[in-house]
Parts: structure tokens; C-alpha cells; sequence
């Protein structure tokens, strides 16, 4: 674990009860009540008290503050991390980390390995359990973290050996029935890779995990990325259309087996797996609660089944391209079912930084763009969608939207949300409005 570094404030929000007692950016919180604070966890529960004393360091001075407040009431604060003792870093040596196909040259955070089980329930990151320590497992369940996100691939002991670069039993089944008979809720993953960990041994892994359902919430399945820059490292055989298919046939057996005796889909494919087939995408219903969006599961439909259901069309007034990877092309031409007007253009984005086994949108660089783009002659405003950069704006490459933009001489904008979000930020901004008033968005 890392050296213990306290809560150091990010910013106060004005009017806020911490504006009012006088803290300020750069402050430490060391601990609430004699209780130290390791991160937003232990923050937001030992803060939900009415009456608080904190102890807070600033410029090597301590004192104590002592606060008044209504329980669960919000101070008002911003933390610059919310690991206030530091990350709990991966000791895997996966063979499919994506970490390892990485180039050098690109900023530190790409190259940071974490399993920790707090960004699992904190932002739906997957963890391993192999890096969860018993102490760490006990404080699950003490403030009862859940849903936790866990990747699990097999649970063969030597695939996961194999998989996971470890030497020795990590016993993941048995840390998975302590958590599930203690009421955690698991949403779990299974990397797929090519002749490895798919055909018997994905079926023993899915009845196995089935097992533990209801608290084994979701099993989503997806194909292992590889990048161009794989030297040195594990042969691993990507899927194609024929060995796409037959893992969606698989997975359906199960599916169907599975809404039979508990009612339930439990285990989702991920789109990569249909679009590398041609396969239709399933229904809206068919992914449930769409547990696992963030991880390529039911995007497809998630995006297009609000236009689908509003049935609404929209007249265009200026022309836009949208730049898209290989993976979404297909769903974004299907906007085009929904305009009248100037031209809608699909513009698929090859993946030059990473290669081009990797088509899905959200790992597109700005260089890719650009590299794109720079010979295209056209007027028209550049539409991205926003999954294609960090929570800081920014592209994997470092590249912002701004200097994108100033490179290629066009004004380029991101999108978020479904196509109808899509069709109706575009009728805010003036680019398109509805049909008629029979088909106005609501």
C-alpha cells in the first residue's frame, strides 16, 4: 500500500458548509472523528454524521475543526483523488493485457496496471480479487460495497494460471461464494480468447458462475483485444466471422436455457461478437438492465431503441460528418433512416495508432482523426462521439478537441447519449428540427 498522503482538497464549492467554516483548496483532511481516511469511501461515511470533528493540515500546521451540520448533509468538497492512500496496483502478468500492448512515449496513467476493488465499486472498473487482500475483502463487506465488477475468464485453475501469469492457486471461486453469500452483487467478465478459455471451457465457466446467481447478477462475455504492438509477447489468435458465430450460437444455448429455469438472459455477448459475424444485433429487452454497457455489452441497441421507439424523423439544414471506428459504423449509418434533407456522412476512422484489429470507436486517437480527415475536402462540422475521449476531454494521445480542430481547420463538436439525444442536440443547435409538429422530440 501506498504511503498514506490524507484527503487533499481539490476545490470548495461556494456558499458550502466547508466555504464557511474556511477550507481551501490544498487542504489535507487527516482523519473525521479520530477515524483516518484512506479514501472517498471512508470520507462519505464517517462525514454522514450531524456533529464532526476533523482534524486538517495546512502548510505543515494541524488544527481541529469542529462542525455542526444535518446528517448526511454534503460539505460542499472536492478531493484531488478519490484514493487518498494510493492505488491498489495489478500483479498479474495477463497474457491479453491490453497495458502490455501499448506503445512507450504516451503519458504515465496508460501505463498504470490497477485492480482495486474501490474503483470496482466506485466507477464499475473489473478487479480480479487476486490483488484483494482478506482485510480488504472483510471492509467489502463491513460498508457493504456493492455491486463489485470481476473478471473472471475462467475458472479452470491452469487456464487461470495460464491467463492470469500466476504460479499458484488464487482460489477465485471460493473469494467469489464468500462475497456472494454475504449478499454482494457481482457483475462478472470473461475475456475471451481464441482456443484458450472459449468452447468447454467457457461452458464450465458460465454453469459454474450460474451457480451463484441471483448474486452473480450479469456474465458478459467479450472477445480479447489486440493491438499492433504484441512483440514478444503470448501468440493469441483474434476472432473472425466463423469463430464469432460460434460463440454466439454457444452463448444462446445458454441464454435460452437460462430464461427457462431462472428468468433470465445472465450472460451477454458483447457487439464485437455480431459485428464480426454479420449477425443482427438483439432487441433492447434482451440486455435487461444493460449491466454492462461500459464494457462493449448492448451499445448497439442501447443507442438506437429510444429513436426506434419515438419513430420521430428530422429535417437537416447543414451538412455534418460523423467520424466513427470500423465497430459503429454500421450503427450510426442506421441514422440515416431518420433525416431528409443535406447529406448525413459516415465516416469511418481507421485505427493507425493501435492497428486494425481494433475498430471500436473509444480507442480512436486524435492523430487517427486527423490522419483521417486531413485530405477530405469538405466544409461541413466534424461530429465525434465523446466515448473517443477521457473524462478530461482529451484523446488517448493526449490530443484535445480544440487542437483537433485547429489542426484541420473545422470545427469539430463530441456527442454523448443515444441517436435520439443525438437528433435532438442537433434541432438545440440549429443543424436539423423535426418533420413536423406531429414528431416534435418531447
Amino acid at each position: 500500500m501506498s504511503k498514506k498522503t490524507g484527503a487533499i482538497i481539490k476545490s470548495v464549492c461556494p456558499d458550502s458548509i466547508a466555504s464557511e467554516v474556511g477550507l481551501c483548496p490544498g487542504d489535507i483532511i487527516l482523519s473525521i472523528n479520530s477515524h483516518s481516511l484512506r479514501d472517498i469511501i471512508d470520507y462519505h461515511f464517517w462525514s454522514s454524521e450531524g456533529d464532526i470533528e476533523i482534524l486538517v493540515e495546512r502548510d505543515g500546521e494541524r488544527w481541529i475543526l469542529n462542525i455542526e451540520k444535518e446528517p448526511y448533509e454534503e460539505m460542499g468538497i472536492d478531493f484531488v483523488t478519490d484514493l487518498f492512500d494510493g492505488l491498489k496496483k495489478c500483479h498479474n502478468k495477463c497474457i491479453f493485457c491490453f497495458v502490455d500492448q501499448t506503445p512507450p512515449g504516451m503519458r504515465h496513467q496508460v501505463y498504470v496496471k490497477d485492480d482495486d476493488y474501490r474503483l470496482s465499486f466506485l466507477y464499475g472498473n473489473f478487479i480480479t480479487l487476486n490483488n484483494t487482500a482478506e482485510v480488504d475483502l472483510k471492509r467489502i463487506i463491513d460498508l457493504r460495497l456493492s455491486p463489485l465488477y470481476i473478471s473472471v475468464h475462467t475458472l479452470n485453475s491452469s487456464v487461470r494460471k495460464l491467463l492470469f501469469g500466476i504460479k499458484s492457486e488464487d482460489n477465485i471461486y471460493e473469494k467469489l461464494r464468500f462475497l456472494v453469500k454475504r449478499n454482494i452483487e457481482l457483475h462478472t467478465q470473461i475475456v475471451l480468447c481464441n482456443g484458450i478459455n472459449d468452447g468447454k471451457e467457457l461452458d464450465e465457466t458460465i454453469e459454474k458462475l450460474s451457480k451463484l446467481y441471483p448474486c452473480v447478477r450479469s456474465i458478459g462475455v467479450v472477445p480479447v483485444g489486440l493491438t499492433r504492438y504484441r512483440k514478444g509477447l503470448y501468440p493469441l489468435i483474434p476472432y473472425n466471422s466463423i469463430s464469432a458465430y460460434r460463440v454466439i450460437k454457444q452463448v444462446e444455448e445458454w441464454q435460452k436455457r437460462f430464461r427457462k429455469t431462472i428468468k433470465t438472459n445472465l450472460v451477454f455477448l458483447a457487439d464485437e461478437f455480431y459485428i464480426l459475424s454479420g449477425r443482427k444485433f438483439p432487441s433492447f429487452r434482451h440486455y435487461e438492465g444493460f449491466y454492462q454497457l461500459e464494457n462493449g455489452i448492448g451499445m448497439a441497441a442501447n443507442f438506437l431503441s429510444p429513436l426506434l421507439r419515438k419513430k420521430v424523423k428530422f429535417h437537416f439544414n447543414r451538412k455534418i460528418t460523423i467520424v466513427t471506428g470500423k465497430a459503429s459504423l454500421e450503427i450510426l449509418e442506421q441514422l440515416k433512416n431518420y433525416i431528409y434533407g443535406s447529406e448525413l456522412q459516415i465516416l469511418q476512422c481507421p485505427s493507425f495508432f493501435w492497428g486494425d484489429s481494433i475498430t471500436v470507436t473509444g480507442l480512436l486517437t486524435g492523430e487517427d482523426i486527423y490522419r483521417t480527415l486531413k485530405n477530405i475536402d469538405t466544409e461541413e462540422d466534424i461530429f465525434i462521439p465523446e466515448n473517443s475521449l477521457r473524462k478530461d476531454g482529451f484523446f488517448l494521445d493526449d490530443m484535445s478537441v480544440e487542437c483537433l480542430g485547429k489542426r484541420l481547420g473545422k470545427n469539430i463538436h463530441s456527442f454523448s447519449g443515444s441517436a435520439l439525444d443525438f437528433l435532438k442536440f442537433m434541432e438545440e443547435n440549429k443543424y436539423a428540427k423535426p418533420c413536423c409538429s406531429n414528431c416534435r422530440t418531447s
